[in-house]
């Protein structure tokens, strides 16, 4: 049986050291905040490359789309043209239109027509 008169020795936990020191403690810190600083700046490019990318993905897309910036005095430019769809007024009709600046002229060379 334990005396319990006596003062109760501690036992070392076995996940316990020893204390560290103030510079120790300093250091093993200051290690901890440059390898947290390295990966929030690499996250940040990361995150910031694929952005980027994302955003000119985006615009490139909307590029291909978004023709509302041509008008009759700025025509879309030829590479950026639709193909023409080559319907004959009263013969077919389309959904299709022209380009903004472009005109489409269709007509008959000779036009005969048996009653």
């Amino acid at each position: 049986m334990r005396d319990h008169s006596a003062p109760r020795q501690r036992r070392a936990h076995p996940r316990r050291k020893a204390p560290r020191s103030a510079a120790e403690s300093v250091r093993i810190a200051m290690s901890w905040m440059l390898r947290l600083t390295a990966v929030i700046v690499l996250l940040a490019v990361t995150t910031s490359n694929l952005l980027a990318e994302a955003d000119a993905v985006d615009e490139s897309v909307s590029a291909l789309q978004d023709k509302s910036r041509y008008h009759l005095f700025n025509p879309t430019p030829v590479g950026r043209m639709r193909e023409m769809s080559t319907d004959r007024p009263d013969k077919t009709e389309s959904p299709y239109t022209v380009d903004a600046g472009h005109f489409q002229w269709e007509m008959d060379l000779a036009n005969l027509k048996l009653y």
